[in-house]
């Protein structure tokens, strides 16, 4: 059955786009003969857990390379990379008031 509706979706359009219908896995050999010659991306490639992809790869090399700069970074303080400056919001405040108005300014009123 799961042969048969690969078959029949694949190619299909559904609003207005191509449906690419394929098996998910890439322990399924039998849908490998129907497939076509072009070259498709890696992200639509079938999942394979038991090979290294190159991405897998050129992330441990970024994080390798993070590490890296990070020690230095640590062993070589404000030489390249200025703290960050202190905004405006973080001091306190000048003049602390002791009461939230004053009298004279409320009898006014009445």
């Amino acid at each position: 059955e799961a042969e048969q509706a690969i078959q029949c979706l694949n190619g299909k359009l559904a609003l207005s786009k191509k449906l690419v219908v394929r098996w998910a896995h890439a322990q399924v050999k039998r849908y490998d003969h129907n497939k076509n010659d072009k070259i498709l991306p890696i992200s639509l490639e079938p999942s394979s857990s038991t090979e290294p992809t190159q991405s897998n790869l050129s992330v441990t090399a970024k994080i390798k390379a993070i590490e890296a700069k990070l020690k230095m970074m640590a062993e070589n303080p404000d030489a390249e990379y200025p703290a960050a400056p202190v905004y405006s919001y973080f001091k306190p405040p000048d003049k602390k008031r002791t009461t939230p108005y004053s009298r004279t300014a409320w009898k006014s009123r009445r």
